[in-house]
């Protein structure tokens, strides 16, 4: 039997153990400052009850061991707006047809964290998009760093290497720009060591055919960097998803 079980949370239990492990990584383990239910120890917000949950539970213990929040336009609630529109102006996103897939509070517990469980989680993410007919992904990726010269560095090179068209750019909010940034300093021969410090899910996430839409916005409550990404599914590439072992989801 396969040790690893990827479904949609169906139940609250189910929801709820995704929310416990987000506590986990990020408030436990991240020190993130976030408006999390403390007594009982999980992470939950507003957006929880729009979105869908996929898990993955490790069949031998039960346990939840990563997660994606997915959260489609056609979910949107009252308040018809994306977890992303606390940080950035997505004017542009918002006018890309068909439907479109947010993801957000993806995490793997620290003792899983391997290509093969993100594998997995990809996996799930494409089924599901493939079952609505999503159109495009996006959601923000996050940096663990604040200091103005790194960030910049990075968004030289992701903007660079992996910007999306002037169509799809998107801009921080008033009050969430990264203070001192500095675009245009990053040399060409020094690339390839900013790019091996950047984070690994980043890194995964360019070779799949994801975008930089923009400058990165300041994540008040996880303490972070985030910059705001888009992924054609039309244009993903197939070819490296293969390689790591992620067939292409019949229709």
């Amino acid at each position: 039997m396969e040790q690893f079980n990827i479904k949609l949370a169906k139940s609250a239990n189910e929801v709820r153990s995704a929310q416990r492990l987000r506590y986990q990584v990020f408030v436990e383990e991240m020190g993130c400052r976030l408006s999390a239910l403390r007594d009982e120890r999980i992470d939950v917000d507003p957006f929880d009850e729009l979105c869908d949950h996929i898990i993955i539970i490790d069949r031998r213990t039960g346990a939840t061991i990563g997660t994606y929040r997915l959260l489609r336009r056609s979910r949107l609630g009252p308040k018809d707006r994306f977890y992303a529109e606390g940080e950035f102006d997505i004017a542009s996103i918002r006018r890309l047809p068909g439907e479109i897939l947010e993801l957000g509070r993806s995490c793997v517990h620290k003792d899983y964290r391997r290509q093969a469980v993100l594998n997995r989680l990809w996996a799930g993410i494409l089924a599901y998009g493939r079952q609505h007919r999503v159109t495009y992904l996006f959601g923000c990726s996050s940096v663990y760093t604040a200091e103005p010269k790194e960030v910049s560095r990075f968004y030289d090179l992701l903007s660079r290497r992996y910007g999306a068209p002037p169509a799809c750019r998107v801009t921080p909010l008033k009050g969430r720009e990264v203070p001192d940034l500095t675009p245009g300093i990053l040399r060409r021969r020094d690339e390839k060591e900013v790019l091996l410090r950047l984070p690994v899910l980043i890194r995964s996430y360019m070779k799949i055919g994801v975008r930089v839409c923009g400058p990165p916005a300041w994540d008040k409550e996880f303490g972070t960097v985030d910059f705001f990404v888009l992924l054609d599914v039309a244009e993903m590439s197939w070819s490296y998803m293969q390689r790591l072992g992620i067939k292409e989801v019949a229709a």
